[in-house]
């Protein structure tokens, strides 16, 4: 069960926002998971009509005459009827989220364990300086806010696609048009590049403080070093061609990261219970807009609901296996936010590891634990970039069968990966204002603005529906402007450099 489940949930990553993302077809692929591009040309050249593969939604379970809402009607060349008969092809199928890794829809158990893996990763060790930036009272009251408002949109986004059988850029494309898909499209490709960069930028911290560590501070290299370093994991890694080769190491990472939790509850509690609770605010006037795009960045797996809704054998009890998910979310968010800030206050760091106590072999092992966990997640999280950006560079051109056209996506993948350390370089001393901007720039819309937007072209039909969506939507488009311009205006702002271990006490 627990296997299949971290299987499932890297398959996830295929159709990452409920569109198709199969591995490269570089690969050598099962009949049931990918599709040669060849025999995809010839279906689309058939008498049938041309399929779009990256538009159309499909199930395990799809019957050949159901393929009809996928298929474009394309007129019969009067050629055809002079033609031999051919029997038609049979149909593509690309299986639900858990078929591509069991060939079975996913149980109701299953399906939370894939929600708490989709939304609990890196982005809940940032809370800390978060609740700092905030107050304590404001952000544990907001991230509440955040987690409750999130599960509404989600649930509107899926009731949207009840409706509009397809994903989440194809969605917008149906309902209001070319532009839209390419807004959607946009915001999951920097949602997603930005957490790449924070991950990034929290492994160069943690591996600086370890390697000082190791060498006594006789090398102090600076964290720019450590940020480019990590080209030399991420670039063969980022190479891998087929997503459920990152099935046992994705395993590892989440025993990682589950550890690295429990010791910073641990910890936060054993400094509570010898000092008490270090000089907090309830609210801070000054940074307090720093800690909204950080709330919106915290739920990070919005993207996976949809594969995740589709791949469930009793879809009805999806919103109450979501709504369970997010309160369990949001009670470990404003756990690990309000009790670090409270045990630390303004000494609280940007990556609360760093408050743990230094030089003892407890903290170190965290750090190591941790950090190999979002090393080998960042691939995971750039995935979804590199099959959206290949599709687009390269249509319908397999490196299997051409030695340059794979030469060029491997050259493409490094460049990329190159982007993500040039922009974790830049922002490595201010990651708590990057992340801030992250989640201003794209996490706000893709959670609060396209939903509701969405929602009330395809659904909403009363008078309440229509005007609770509109204010929604226009909520968010003010929060993601004043956000994202908040974060932009105080990028050059000097702040405190990060923890390090050399000049700990």
């Amino acid at each position: 069960m627990l296997t299949t489940s971290f299987a499932d949930f890297l398959a996830l990553f295929g159709q990452f926002a409920g569109g198709i993302f199969p591995s490269d077809e570089d690969d050598d692929s099962s009949a049931n998971s990918n599709v040669d591009s060849e025999r995809e040309e010839e279906l689309g050249q058939s008498a049938y009509g041309s399929i779009d593969r990256t538009t159309c939604y499909r199930h395990a379970s799809l019957a050949f005459g159901d393929m009809a809402s996928c298929v474009v009607s394309a007129p019969v060349a009067a050629s055809e009827y002079r033609r031999p008969y051919r029997a038609p092809p049979a149909p593509i199928v690309v299986n639900s989220a858990a078929g591509l890794a069991s060939g079975q829809s996913s149980s109701v158990q299953k399906t939370f364990f894939l929600l708490i893996k989709s939304f609990i990763g890196s982005g809940v060790l940032f809370l800390p300086r978060a609740f700092y930036n905030g107050g304590l009272l404001f952000s544990s009251v907001l991230i509440l806010v955040v987690a409750a408002m999130s599960l509404y949109t989600m649930l509107l986004l899926v009731q949207c696609h009840e409706r509009v059988r397809c994903g989440y850029g194809e969605m917008g494309r149906r309902l209001f048009g070319k532009w839209m898909e390419n807004v959607v499209v946009g915001s999951i490709l920097v949602s997603q590049i930005g957490f790449s960069c924070a991950g990034t930028i929290f492994v160069a911290t943690n591996m600086r403080d370890l390697f000082n560590a190791a060498t006594d501070c006789r090398f102090r290299l600076p964290l720019d070093f450590w940020v480019v370093a990590q080209m030399a994991a991420l670039v063969p890694l980022c190479l891998v061609r087929h997503i459920k080769g990152f099935s046992a190491v994705a395993l590892l990472a989440d025993i990682f990261i589950v550890l690295g939790l429990l010791y910073v509850w641990g910890e936060d509690v054993a400094t509570l219970g010898k000092l008490g609770v270090s000089h907090v605010r309830n609210f801070n006037a000054e940074n307090y807009s720093l800690f909204l795009g950080t709330a919106a960045y915290t739920f990070e797996g919005y993207a996976l609901i949809l594969p995740i809704a589709d791949s469930m054998s009793q879809p009805e009890k999806f919103p109450a296996v979501l709504s369970l998910v997010m309160v369990i979310c949001a009670a470990v968010a404003v756990s690990i936010g309000a009790l670090s800030y409270a045990a630390y206050g303004d000494k609280t760091e940007a990556i609360v590891l760093l408050n743990m106590p230094s030089k003892t072999a407890a903290t170190l092992s965290v750090q190591l634990l941790y950090s190999l966990a979002i090393l080998l997640s960042v691939p995971l999280m750039m995935f979804p970039v590199i099959r959206i950006l290949e599709q687009a560079l390269f249509p319908r051109r397999s490196g299997k069968l051409e030695a340059r056209v794979k030469l060029q996506k491997n050259t493409f993948r490094t460049l990329l990966v190159a982007v993500v350390i040039g922009i974790s370089a830049v922002g490595v001393e201010r990651v708590d204002r990057l992340v801030s901007i992250i989640g201003g720039l794209a996490c706000v819309p893709i959670s609060f603005i396209f939903p509701p937007l969405f929602h009330l072209k395809a659904v909403a039909r009363t008078r309440w529906e229509c005007g609770r969506n509109i204010v929604l939507a226009a909520s968010g488009a003010v929060v993601c402007v004043y956000v994202t311009y908040e974060g932009l205006s105080r990028w050059r702002e000097a702040g405190a450099p990060p923890h390090d271990f050399c000049d700990a006490g």
